[in-house]
């Protein structure tokens, strides 16, 4: 399985000659990186939930003129969004079980961390039983016993850095790669991934610094 992260919470996964985009959101594009039409052709997208930094309508429809066959999946609210801008998707609920493209994917049950407004629907997202992005949640639990991969968001409006530390401990995966972190400057988000790096070296997890654009991991 290999893992490119382009920014913030946007993942691509690649593994059995096929690929999933996950949360391709506003943060991606807004300087510039990367135009949404230049993605490269993918099989699945997931949105874990509809906040901007995750999710962007515009993005998508442009990323679709390059993937028009993707198949889409999204919670209920998104759906809804989805649904009024004639674009095909599908609803992925806790505990069902898809297999697309030649992946399982697993909806996990992660609310959304707290917000002084309300909040979106937010679906965790197990790959092949080995890789698992929450969305905005660090409080959910895959339903593996031992989970390979952890996309850990590392900072928030809605948690602390100690409550993800702390979940990131108790889940105990082998290896973190950090997302999220798209609010951050460089020189502070290379200081927060450092700082994560002593934290989990000590737990006895591999922990991967993506303090870039575009950083990949191999697994």
């Amino acid at each position: 399985m290999k893992v490119t992260k382009y920014f913030h919470s946007c993942l691509l996964i690649e593994d059995h000659g096929s690929d999933i985009l996950i949360d391709p959101g506003l943060y991606v594009f807004i300087d510039n990186h990367l135009r949404p039409e230049d993605m490269p052709k993918v099989d699945v997208i997931i949105f874990t939930h509809r906040h901007g930094d995750h999710f962007d309508l515009e993005s998508l429809q442009k990323i679709l003129q390059t993937s028009p066959q993707a198949k889409i999946f999204c919670p209920p609210d998104l759906q809804e969004i989805l649904s009024k801008e004639g674009i095909k998707s599908e609803i992925l609920k806790p505990k069902q079980k898809i297999n697309a493209a030649g992946f399982e994917i697993e909806g996990v049950k992660a609310e959304h961390g707290d917000l002084p407004r309300d909040v979106p629907d937010n679906i965790g997202v197990l790959i092949d039983g080995r890789m698992y992005h929450p969305g905005d949640n660090v409080t959910s639990t895959p339903p593996v016993k031992q989970l390979e991969i952890l996309a850990l968001p590392i900072i928030a409006p809605w948690n602390t850095v100690k409550q993800a530390v702390d979940w990131a401990v108790k889940l105990k995966p082998q290896n973190i790669i950090p997302i999220h972190d798209g609010y951050l400057k460089d020189f502070m988000r290379e200081s927060q991934q450092n700082q994560r790096q002593e934290n989990f070296t000590d737990a006895g997890i591999t922990f991967y610094q993506m303090k870039g654009f575009k950083e990949v991991a191999d697994f």
